[in-house]
């Protein structure tokens, strides 16, 4: 079967988070409380455009970044996104000593041709999957710089979905209690989809293309999807690293294992909605000022280190996100601004199965809890109108499509004093 792909696409604008527990699920469970419907951010890309921020930044301003608590820095993802950062600049401010990917703009004489430079630019770090980013709202003639970061991920099922299983009007109860009708892909007795329940919840990881680039220090790449068996929000407020962690190790359990001379197997059944979910607005300002971060957003920031103007600030950070999911795979696109014998006597079968007939949250990424999620959400409704399906065949599953990207190199900044690090990219001017 020729593998295809669904597309995920996900823009953010530059935010900023709390300690106490890991960034991307605070900022995930202050959406889920805020936001009605379906719900879908990129921690990925935040912590990436953060920790770029941040390297642009000094005094207060950083150590405010600094309280934020990013992945662990002894574990990677084995997936392998295309991604790019770029700093739209005015045509006469001046930088100094940063190696940056500078695109000058008119900000000051021409606002809507600099919407419409940075709106070409997410459109194609982005596959064209996110044409219209941002509006006139979000630049004005005050504008002096404008952080962009992109993030564009194509993935496929190791286990593909029979298309000719799908079942096309399957009842899918929402969190009213109204019930909408949605294609639901069906797999039996896989050994590839990897099933664990608690007394509140069922999860399944879909293995991705990416798996097979596991090491001993990049972990594997899955979708997982947490079915809780009450309200879906409720669940998504008790989430605590411990218990994210304990469901991460309860699927990572081995399909097959040894009890003295009986070898076990475990087959699961799934069933997974097809859906999509159109690009949507999340304004992570607010949230980011509540867990501590708020000299970013008033004229007493301090970006010195990238330039001698004075009393620069970032007016709000935001993201937009879409996701496409469909029986072959699954691809991902975000943009930000600021701005896994011998004798036996015997095999023993275990079968289980998950059936996601009403809201679930879903997390994709590495199949570890201390790796950040490229993007987190919760559908809440399959049924809404989908985008237009755009099949990325032509990128191989699980590559990074590096010229559209700038060239960078990854290099380590120790922000947090708590150990943790972002991931940062030094960048060569294009």
């Amino acid at each position: 079967m020729k593998l295809k792909h669904f597309i995920i696409t996900c823009f953010t604008c530059c935010g900023l988070f709390a300690a106490e527990e890991p960034l991307s699920l605070s900022i995930f469970k202050e959406i889920s409380a805020e936001q009605k419907g379906n719900v879908l951010y990129s921690p990925n890309i935040m912590e990436t455009s953060l920790a770029y921020v941040a390297q642009c930044t000094i005094g207060k301003t950083k150590d405010e970044l600094r309280n934020l608590r990013y992945s662990a820095p002894d574990k990677y993802s084995a997936v392998n996104p295309l991604s790019a950062l770029a700093l739209f600049v005015a045509d006469d401010v001046k930088l100094k000593g940063k190696k940056l990917p500078i695109i000058r703009v008119p900000f000051a004489t021409k606002p809507a041709a600099a919407v419409k430079k940075i709106n070409a630019w997410f459109s194609r770090k982005t596959r064209h999957l996110i044409p219209n980013a941002i509006g006139a709202d979000d630049v004005s003639a005050d504008t002096r710089l404008f952080f962009a970061s992109a993030l564009c991920m194509v993935e496929g099922w190791v286990e593909t979905f029979d298309k000719t299983a799908t079942v096309p009007n399957y009842p899918f109860t929402r969190s009213d209690g109204t019930v909408v009708k949605v294609p639901m892909m069906v797999a039996e007795d896989s050994t590839d989809h990897h099933y664990a329940e608690g007394e509140d919840w069922q999860a399944v990881r879909l293995v991705i293309m990416s798996n097979k680039k596991a090491s001993y220090n990049k972990c594997a790449g899955s979708f997982i999807a947490i079915c809780p068996r009450g309200d879906v929000r409720e669940f998504a407020a008790k989430l605590t690293p411990e218990l994210l962690a304990h469901i991460y190790k309860e699927l990572a359990r081995p399909i097959m294992h040894k009890e003295g001379n009986q070898y076990h197997i475990r087959y699961t059944d799934v069933k997974l909605p097809r859906f999509s979910l159109p690009p949507a607005e999340v304004d992570l300002t607010p949230h980011l000022k509540k867990l501590g971060v708020r000299t970013l957003f008033t004229p007493q920031a301090d970006f010195s280190v990238l330039t001698d103007e004075q009393g620069l600030y970032l007016a709000h950070l935001k993201q937009k996100n879409a996701i496409e999911v469909h029986e072959d795979g699954f691809s991902a696109v975000s943009v930000m601004w600021g701005g896994a014998l011998g004798a036996y006597s015997g095999m023993v079968e275990h079968h289980f199965s998950i059936t996601l007939d009403k809201p679930f949250i879903f997390i994709i990424g590495a199949a570890h809890p201390q790796v950040t999620p490229y993007f987190m959400g919760i559908c809440e409704n399959p049924a809404v109108a989908p985008a237009a399906t755009v099949y990325a065949d032509d990128i191989p599953p699980g590559t990074c499509e590096h010229e559209l990207a700038p060239k960078f190199y990854p290099v380590v900044a120790s922000l947090p004093e708590h150990g943790a690090y972002a991931p940062l990219f030094e960048v060569t001017e294009p």
